[in-house]
């Protein structure tokens, strides 16, 4: 008989992280204690999407360090590293787009998607929420991703990956196809826009498809790294420990 699973990008990193704590926080619905770093990633959000649906484009200055300084005055005002480089960032934008700044703003922002897609003889619920979603001047959209954690190199098949599931749950639900993918993380001030490449999508599917064998084998071992399991709130409990 078939069955029907319910999945989000967060549910597939989670599990891609460490299958132990995706069933203890998913399937066992353990609420893991919020963090600064989590209340800190909501704010730099909210705020992020405020800046750049505020601003008027007809007043947007000529010089670039006047772009900065008007970037600068629709983001909070507290000294943050974090906003100062957000305001560059959407400040290269402008500079970059000045001759038509018809497509500076995204079309799309923080909007709840839905989709059922087959595995198999089972069903996935796919629901997401991109960031931002923008039109780009090839008339294809591109899924945006603000990251207010930290950047190594390693994780670019992780992003992607999390954008792929983007792209699998917005394919045939936009009034365009998607081409691109972007992603900032202003901690380190890097962004980067590249193409959707298909073993991106192939690798999302791929660990749709394995999460779902993991759930209906209720297999769900445990990952030790000293880095990442340092701070985890199951850290006494952990099976890996026996």
């Amino acid at each position: 008989m078939s069955q029907t699973f319910y999945m989000t990008k967060s549910h597939l990193m989670s599990y891609d992280y460490c299958p132990y704590k995706y069933k203890r926080t998913i399937i066992d619905k353990e609420r893991q204690p919020t963090t600064p770093q989590m209340t800190d990633g909501t704010e730099k959000h909210l705020a992020h999407d405020n800046c750049v649906l505020s601003m008027d484009l007809k007043k947007v200055p000529e010089s670039f360090d006047a772009k900065i300084d008007y970037v600068r005055e629709h983001l909070p005002e507290t000294e943050d590293p974090l906003y100062d480089s957000m305001a560059f960032h959407e400040a290269e934008k402008l500079e970059l787009m000045q001759d038509d700044l018809s497509l500076f703003k995204p079309k799309i922002v923080e909007t709840t998607y839905d989709k059922t897609i087959s595995i198999g003889d089972d069903f996935v619920a796919m629901r997401g929420r991109p960031d931002h979603i923008y039109m780009e001047a090839d008339g294809k959209y591109n899924i945006f991703e603000l990251k207010t954690g930290q950047w190594k190199p390693y994780m670019k098949s992780k992003i992607r990956k999390e954008l792929a599931f983007y792209h699998i749950l917005l394919e045939d639900q936009l009034d365009a196809p998607i081409n691109w993918i972007s992603w900032f993380y202003p901690r380190v001030e890097y962004f980067e826009i590249e193409k959707i490449k298909s073993q991106s999508i192939n690798a999302a599917r791929k660990s749709i498809e394995k999460l779902v064998n993991a759930i209906k084998e209720d297999n769900f071992p445990a990952t030790f790294h000293h880095s990442k399991c340092s701070n985890c709130f199951l850290l006494e409990e952990c099976v890996w420990r026996s």
